[in-house]
């Protein structure tokens, strides 16, 4: 009788105040969302918007990619990928923090008039219609210095300038030691960061090699289906499952930079930031020599605004497919008006921003392809031949220059990958590890049978006496496992005695083939 009666508080029950609390999160989460200018990572303007957990907000992570980026009658279509998390953003209760009062000093806040339908911290671009000028293509500063042989070396002397000798020696030696050490009670794991040190050894190399003009940045897929965090999935591709890279490559497949996916990370220091996917092209295009006109091609899901005219800073041609909804304020004609009018339709505009030039340009075939462009854009027109169904049979479609050129050296990548996959290092391991290990030993074969052939073509040697891939490869695994390790020997060496013999043998006929020029200068077992 003694004890008061008290009305429980239906805000405390069943936790309706935190819930409460987190709604008003969601909505600033929204509000924040709304305002920003990230949209690197925005797959498609017809995707409805996707509101996640009030704790984290990201991206839709279902990423469009390209299966195949040339652009021919039927493929035209935007990049689809799927990337987990590659740019999530935590949101914090600030407002909780410290309560608002008249004793507490509030900062002064001084708003920007913005214009209609402008977001917050978005530079105003003003687009106007072009199509009417020839724009003279930038004539290409650099040189390709001659090879530093008299004649093509062998397949190991072209694989030692991706894979040097003391690498390689390490390698063989901890697989030795692993071998005697072995423990099979012990699981033995690789970190991410023991491998990258592997990685960046053999990309320094690839630094090394001398540039061409043109040069094209895009994906590379490592097949592996087993478990790991940084594993990715391109419904896309033909490989679907597997490690996900980014490459520079010239138009020729020589790869000059390799950076492999490891989640979300932060922009460097260094670099402007100009979104999560043109921070990959700034951080793989910083070895390109500057302001010489080297030309870089890459796809729409690289491609923005802020990219192109960092790169146009350092004195970098560009090159590449874009998506719609990255040229804000630029009016081309809809999708319909221009199938109504045919195939082959194109219209162009241009815009300077921070005294540079910028070229739009939309050509319709089948599809529709946006291209953005700071040296080339529709003219010369020219025309090619495409198949007509209602015609049954082949008709002359306008051709715009900067398809022509984006569709003649954007292939370096896809190049690299077709011949990675001709006699790849097929292993059946879980060990994730071995790999990308194994990728980067076919990366580094495929890159010295290319600077090979570049060098026969210096010497202008016939391509029936040159190695094709399969034999440039057995070779090379022929000499590493003959080759034996050199042993110091006092006195002066008798090379000149081997070679006399040689010479003599050579009189008489040779009774069995003669082994490999470092098997044979090895000194050791014979």
């Amino acid at each position: 009788e003694g004890q008061t009666n008290s009305v429980m508080d239906s805000k405390n029950c069943y936790s309706l105040k935190r819930k409460n609390k987190y709604s008003n999160r969601v909505v600033r989460i929204i509000k924040n969302a709304e305002n920003s200018e990230d949209s690197e990572l925005d797959a498609s303007d017809d995707e409805p918007d996707k509101v996640l957990a009030p704790d984290f907000y990201c991206d839709d992570i279902a990423n469009k990619f390209i299966e195949n980026e040339w652009l021919s009658e039927t493929d035209l279509e935007d990049n689809e990928s799927i990337s987990d998390f590659e740019n999530n953003e935590h949101f914090e209760d600030k407002e909780n923090i410290l309560p608002a009062s008249d004793n507490v000093p509030q900062p002064e806040r001084f708003e920007k008039k913005l214009a209609p339908n402008q977001k917050r911290n978005e530079q105003i671009i003003s687009w106007k219609s072009g199509g009417e000028v020839n724009y003279p293509i930038p004539t290409w500063k650099g040189c390709m210095p001659p090879p530093c042989i008299d004649e093509p070396g062998t397949p190991l002397f072209y694989f030692k300038q991706m894979i040097s000798e003391n690498l390689l020696n390490n390698i063989v030696d901890q697989s030795n030691l692993y071998a005697i050490q072995k423990n099979v009670n012990k699981p033995l794991g690789l970190t991410l960061s023991e491998l990258e040190k592997f990685i960046d050894s053999v990309t320094e190399n690839m630094k090394r090699i001398p540039m061409e003009e043109t040069l094209c940045v895009d994906e590379q897929m490592i097949p592996f289906k087993g478990k790991h965090s940084i594993k990715q999935y391109m419904k896309k591709k033909p490989r679907k499952w597997g490690f996900k890279a980014f490459v520079l490559c010239d138009s020729n497949g020589i790869t000059h930079n390799w950076e492999l996916y490891t989640g979300a990370s932060l922009s460097s220091t260094e670099l402007p930031n100009v979104g999560v996917s043109g921070n990959i092209v700034l951080r793989l295009c910083s070895i390109v020599p500057k302001n010489l006109n080297y030309k870089v091609y890459f796809d729409n899901w690289f491609n923005n605004i802020p990219l192109q005219v960092e790169l146009e800073k350092t004195g970098l041609n560009y090159l590449g497919t874009i998506r719609p909804n990255r040229l804000k304020g630029c009016q081309f004609s809809s999708d319909k008006d221009m199938r109504r009018k045919g195939r082959g339709t194109m219209e162009e505009y241009y815009t300077i921003v921070d005294d540079i030039r910028i070229i739009a340009t939309k050509w319709f075939d089948n599809k529709p392809v946006h291209l953005l462009s700071s040296f080339v854009g529709i003219k010369p027109v020219t025309t090619i031949k495409r198949y007509d169904r209602q015609q049954n049979k082949k008709i002359d479609v306008d051709f715009p220059e900067s398809i022509k050129f984006y569709n003649r050296f954007m292939g370096g990548v896809d190049l690299a990958d077709s011949l990675i996959s001709l006699y790849r290092t097929e292993i059946r391991s879980k060990k994730w590890y071995l790999k990308i290990f194994f990728h980067i030993l076919d990366l580094s074969v495929v890159n010295g049978w290319l600077l090979y052939r570049r060098d026969c073509n210096y010497f202008k040697i016939e391509a029936k006496n040159q190695y094709n891939l399969l034999d440039f490869k057995s070779e090379l695994a022929n000499t590493l496992c003959q080759k034996g390790l050199r042993c110091n020997i006092r006195g002066r060496p008798r090379s000149t005695e081997i070679e006399h013999g040689l010479s003599e043998k050579r009189k008489r006929g040779p009774t069995v083939s003669v082994p490999p020029k470092e098997v044979r200068l090895d000194q050791t077992s014979h």
